[in-house]
């Protein structure tokens, strides 16, 4: 992969820079605003830090997959003049992974980053909305979508690096997705824990998971067991 691919080489570039805010300020239309001209706001509703190792599988998931969605940004404004710096309110992590990123070199120093302008007033509402409307995927949802991959040609150390997890990670990942349809759907129900999923996948052959799985009273059938 070419070194700065993702973002050095934005549609119209330079013109699609802010200027003039106030057509852009409320639409939906995106911008692209220079790195070095970002800042996490302190609005932003989630004042718990990330973790370094979190913000580096996010970085190596930008890095291979780009940017897939744009920063909620607000104009800063000091003694009613625009300082031409914005405000991160929603995509935090995003952009501590790109810092990283331009700081490791990965990506060009100052790149231009894609941001869609919201009004201050819509600042809090905006950042609480982004991460209380982020619900987790499903294990087993996880699993499937590594086996497509899988499927479709794509080596173990190639879809690790898309999401910045290790290779092991994924060849788990797989082996899990293995487990007999049946017994998925019962993981996917509720009915049967990622523990029970797990000590199953240890064999390969669906009829004797099933086998175990059906031998098996429910109150006994621990992962262990």
């Amino acid at each position: 992969m070419a070194k700065h691919e993702h973002f050095s080489d934005t549609p119209t570039r330079e013109a699609r820079e802010v200027g003039d805010l106030a057509t852009v300020l409320g639409k939906s239309e995106s911008v692209y605003i220079r790195l070095s001209k970002l800042f996490l706001s302190e609005d932003n509703a989630r004042k718990t830090p990330p973790t370094q190792r979190g913000i580096e599988e996010l970085a190596s998931m930008l890095e291979a997959q780009g940017q897939l969605s744009a920063l909620q940004v607000t104009q800063e404004v000091t003694e009613g003049q625009a300082t031409g710096r914005h405000a991160v309110e929603a995509g935090g992590r995003r952009l501590r992974a790109l810092q990283w990123l331009a700081s490791k070199g990965k990506i060009e120093a100052d790149p231009l980053v894609e941001c869609k302008l919201i009004a201050k007033q819509r600042a809090s509402e905006v950042s609480l909305t982004e991460n209380v409307s982020q619900e987790a995927m499903h294990p087993a949802d996880e699993f499937d979508a590594y086996r497509v991959m899988a499927d479709e040609g794509q080596a173990t150390a190639a879809i690790a690096r898309k999401f910045g997890v290790p290779e092991l990670h994924v060849l788990r990942r797989l082996k899990l997705a293995n487990v007999a349809p049946k017994l998925l759907m019962l993981f996917r129900a509720g009915d049967a824990s990622l523990e029970q999923i797990m000590a199953l996948a240890s064999v390969d052959d669906h009829e004797r998971q099933l086998q175990v799985w059906d031998g098996l009273p429910s109150h006994s059938r621990h992962a262990h067991t």
